[in-house]
């Protein structure tokens, strides 16, 4: 059955997904209070605050693990409270918003994780190969180890809340309404974008990032679409966004972090976003077909339902 149908419930109105996504935005509220006490403990308001800092709530004078862990923490309220959205108030079962598998395929979350976080690496050594100039090197074990626990525990947590969200329920829901599949894939990767637009790149880097972002959600929802679940997207956005935080970090982006280089050049938005979207994007996309023989494209992302 396709992944967009398989959880239909005629049961199912439309003001329940309001309420769940308040509920969502509820939970993610409340577990933002102990970073904001946290927070409040370190501002004294004698310390200018870059853009960047005052977007991340991240001060000086905080640790930079912690401050990851208390905003990752922030996801966790929103996964709690979807899960509980999905089996209370929808009265469904919370796996058929990610597979249409008899159970979750954790070999296929592995082997995307790892693949991403080749490319990733590869990528990052040729950088730092090339220009040299714009990186000094940061490694302190003492700060790196608490760094990579963070990730590892909490950070599929954020990737998953994301996920999870917006190509299962989401996608999923709009899918009832428009009984269609390109609409679903369409929204919710417009809107997976527009979540962006307060990180602090976009400020430092301008607008245009945004469209890195929404091809990013087209990237996963196709692939959501086209494998019948979200075990490859989940462990591409894992690994994507633990890679971003333990390897280059910078003083201006959302994961301001103790990683292993600190990238000091001049921000700007480069070439590198559109050879993302047009070369390595497609590639992972063909190496995933071919893997998994991903076949009828069109009858799963634009048909009908």
């Amino acid at each position: 059955m396709s992944f967009l149908i398989q959880n239909i419930n005629k049961e199912d109105k439309w003001w329940k997904y309001i309420i769940s996504v308040f509920v969502v935005g509820t939970g993610v509220g409340i577990f933002t209070m102990p970073l904001a006490k946290v927070y409040s403990l370190y501002d004294d308001g004698e310390i200018i605050l870059t853009k960047a800092q005052q977007s991340n709530m991240l001060h000086p004078n905080m640790d930079k693990s912690l401050y990851l862990a208390l905003m990752l923490f922030t996801f966790v309220g929103g996964l709690l409270a979807l899960l509980l959205c999905i089996k209370y108030i929808h009265k469904t079962n919370f796996k058929l918003t990610i597979t249409t598998r008899n159970k979750i395929d954790w070999n296929r979350f592995f082997y995307a994780f790892a693949l991403w976080s080749t490319i990733l690496i590869a990528s990052s050594v040729i950088g730092i190969i090339l220009s040299p100039e714009n990186y000094v090197y940061n490694f302190d074990i003492y700060k790196f180890l608490p760094l990579l626990l963070v990730c590892l525990i909490l950070m599929p947590l954020q990737t998953s809340m994301e996920e999870i969200f917006f190509r299962g329920y989401l996608m999923q829901g709009l899918a009832k309404i428009f009984r269609n599949s390109f609409f679903p894939l369409f929204i919710t990767s417009v809107m997976f974008g527009l979540l962006h637009f307060s990180n602090p790149e976009v400020d430092k880097l301008g607008n245009m990032l945004l469209v890195y972002y929404v091809a990013t959600g087209f990237f996963f929802g196709i692939i959501t679409l086209m494998d019948q679940g979200l075990e490859l997207s989940l462990g591409l956005h894992a690994a994507n966004n633990i890679m971003a935080a333990i390897l280059i970090s910078t003083d201006w982006t959302v994961f301001t972090t103790d990683a292993i280089y600190i990238d000091i050049s001049e921000p700007k938005l480069g070439m590198e976003i559109y050879f993302g979207i047009f070369v390595v994007f497609p590639f992972v996309l063909y190496v995933l077909a071919k893997k998994y023989g991903w076949t009828n494209w069109k009858n799963k992302l634009i048909s009908k339902l």
